[in-house]
C-alpha cells in the first residue's frame, strides 16, 4: 500500500503554517521525528507511543464496524493510516530505549506471544458461511504450505504456496491483537443472517490451539487473511 507524504520534511511543515496535532498522518518519519520525538523526555515519550496505540485502535474499530464499507472515507484512509501508525510508534519505541525502559501494552504482549509461535504452526483453519459449510485450511510442511479447500458436498482442491510467504503474511497480520470474537452487538448493529466464520490456529509440541470467531464482523484486516487462506471469494 502506498501512503503519500505531504511534508517530508520539519521545515516545510513549519512553513506551511499546518497546526501541530496530536498526530498527524501527512508527514514523513523524519518529519515525524522532528514534531514529536526530539528532545521529548521518557514520560513524554511514552505518552506518544501511547496516542499511537489509542489511535490504532481507534481505526481498526472504524474498520471493523459493519457500516464501513457504506461510509466515505479519509485520505489516506483508515488502513493506510494504520500502517503509518506502525511505522511511528515503531520510531517512538526507539526513542524511549534510548533514555529508559519501555513497557508493552497487553496487546504488544498478546501479539509478541503468537508472532513467537508461528514458526509452531500446523495447520490454520478456516471455516464461513451461513452455515459454516465451507472450509479452508493451510497445512504447514516443511518447506510448503498446502492450501486445501473443501466444502459440504464433498468439492476439494488443493495448491501450494511458499512457507516462508505463509509465515510473513501471517507475522504482517498481527492476529495476536485481535479478539476472541467479533458480534455486531459490539458496534451497535443487528445483522440479518450475517456470515459465520471461525478461525482455528493449531500447533505443534503439544501447544493449544488459539480460536477467533464471529457473525458478519471481522478482524479489521481480515481481507489480508482470506487472500492467504485463499477465501476471497467466500467472506
Amino acid at each position: 500500500m502506498i501512503i503519500y507524504i505531504y511534508f517530508t520534511t520539519l521545515k516545510q511543515y513549519k512553513n506551511s503554517g499546518r497546526p501541530i496535532k496530536e498526530i498527524d498522518m501527512l508527514i514523513s518519519q523524519e518529519c515525524y521525528k522532528g514534531l514529536y520525538l526530539e528532545g521529548k523526555s521518557e514520560d513524554e515519550l511514552m505518552a506518544q507511543t501511547q496516542v499511537l496505540h489509542r489511535e490504532i485502535e481507534r481505526l481498526k474499530r472504524i474498520i471493523e464496524s459493519p457500516a464501513y464499507y457504506y461510509e466515505n472515507h479519509p485520505y489516506p484512509d483508515e488502513a493506510a493510516q494504520i500502517i503509518a501508525c506502525r511505522r511511528y510508534l515503531a520510531i517512538a519505541k526507539e526513542y524511549v530505549l534510548r533514555v529508559g525502559e519501555y513497557s508493552p501494552t497487553p496487546i504488544e504482549l498478546a501479539s509478541e506471544k503468537t508472532d513467537a509461535l508461528i514458526e509452531k504452526i500446523e495447520k490454520i483453519t478456516l471455516t464461513a458461511g451461513r452455515y459454516l459449510e465451507k472450509k479452508f485450511q493451510l497445512i504447514f510442511k516443511e518447506n510448503i504450505a498446502v492450501l486445501r479447500k473443501s466444502t459440504l458436498e464433498g468439492e476439494r482442491t488443493e495448491s501450494e504456496i511458499e512457507r516462508p510467504f505463509a509465515e510473513r503474511e501471517i507475522y504482517e497480520l498481527h492476529m495476536g491483537e485481535w479478539r476472541d470474537n467479533y458480534q455486531p452487538e459490539d458496534y451497535g448493529a443487528s445483522l440479518n443472517e450475517p456470515l459465520h466464520w471461525q478461525v482455528r490456529i493449531d500447533y505443534t509440541d503439544s501447544i493449544p490451539p488459539k480460536f477467533f470467531e464471529g457473525a458478519g464482523v471481522f478482524p479489521y484486516n481480515f481481507d489480508r487473511f482470506a487472500a492467504l487462506m485463499g477465501a476471497s471469494d467466500a467472506i
